[in-house]
């Protein structure tokens, strides 16, 4: 499963489900969110007095299963193989897109 800084939601719950069944290794960056709760629903916009600045807030939070925070219990999930900067830096200079090299370099191992 490829995950990345960009893994939000529902996205990182599934994350901490197929890393809790052991369904495969976790391959990329370490999880943008949290899968133990994420915020939903109706959102209020606030807007400051003076600098006029927009604030929008969710008026709701979801929690889901004990057992998965439980045995996932880290905020958020490090994937089983860390993606390093080098190889993103290089795969920038060559064109590539890092997260398939990465997969790619484990299939030919």
């Amino acid at each position: 499963m490829l995950v990345g800084g960009r893994t939000f939601s529902a996205a990182a719950y599934y994350t901490a489900i197929f890393k809790n069944n052991k369904r495969g290794q976790i391959i990329g960056e370490q999880i943008g969110g949290s899968h133990h709760n994420i915020t939903a629903g109706k959102k209020i916009v606030y807007v400051l007095p003076n600098s006029k600045i927009k604030l929008t807030m969710p008026i709701g939070v979801v929690k889901f299963s004990k057992e998965i925070e439980t045995n996932v219990p880290e905020q958020k999930i490090t994937p089983d193989i860390l993606v390093t900067d080098e190889l993103k830096y290089s795969s920038f200079l060559k064109k590539e897109d890092w997260c398939l090299k990465a997969v790619f370099d484990i299939i030919n191992k």
